[in-house]
């Protein structure tokens, strides 16, 4: 691990070792390891790729579902291992917990209770696996309409001083505020820890983008992300 900086570029990975929710792929001599993956969210990190033969072989045992994220620098080796896979490049962006403190609360977000939980039953199956997972490892922060939460936001992974920014709104209900309702509220309880939010965003996403930016955050480094294969 002391290898592998407290970096936002690093988010997913060191804290797929910290947590233990991620494993290495293929034991080999490189310190750090080549790729690391994480079932539960089928993601796979690349951290090293000076090694074309090494991450070769890692890559050609992450299953063709899972998705493969890592620094823009790594893109062109990656392509060469799994061509016909699409993929595109990510801007990784940053809020500090002394910026954090700028945004407005909003009354209409909060940090959901333990026994609010069972409210998520009527959410879509994908959604709801995806918060019933998210709940044991993070605070969820929701943002309500019509007395019902309808807007998410958790951190996918954290480590020492950063966590990582998921949100998700139910159709019907964007574009009025509220994903940024709730991505404030949770930004609020991790920078009373001190921790930094970081927040990707593909480029086709224009919207992701446009709400980091809306919330205060600035661009610091650009990832690559490669897509599940097409079959899957």
């Amino acid at each position: 691990m002391s290898t592998l900086p407290d970096w936002p570029r690093w988010v997913e990975a060191r804290g797929m070792l910290l947590s233990g929710r991620g494993a290495i792929v293929e034991r080999d001599d490189t310190d750090p390891p080549s790729v690391l993956s994480s079932p539960s969210v089928l993601l796979a990190v690349v951290v090293r790729w000076d090694r074309p033969d090494v991450l070769a072989r890692a890559i050609r045992r992450v299953p063709r579902e899972f998705s493969i994220v890592g620094p823009a620098e790594a893109e062109k080796a990656v392509a060469e291992i799994v061509p016909r896979r699409s993929r595109e490049r990510a801007v990784l962006y940053q809020l500090p917990p002394a910026r954090a403190w700028r945004l407005p609360a909003s009354p209409v977000a909060r940090l959901l209770r333990n026994d609010e939980y069972r409210q998520l039953d009527n959410l879509p199956p994908i959604l709801r696996g995806e918060l019933r997972d998210a709940c044991r490892y993070s605070p969820i922060a929701a943002a309500f309409a019509d007395e019902h939460p309808v807007s998410f936001c958790y951190s996918g992974w954290e480590t020492e001083t950063h966590w990582d920014v998921s949100i998700d709104t139910l159709e019907g209900y964007r574009r009025r505020g509220l994903a940024m309702a709730a991505s404030t509220c949770l930004i609020h309880h991790f920078a009373r820890a001190g921790k930094t939010a970081v927040w990707g965003a593909v480029e086709s996403n224009e919207e992701s983008g446009a709400l980091a930016r809306k919330l205060g955050f600035t661009p610091i480094d650009q990832l690559m992300v490669v897509y599940p294969d097409d079959a899957h």
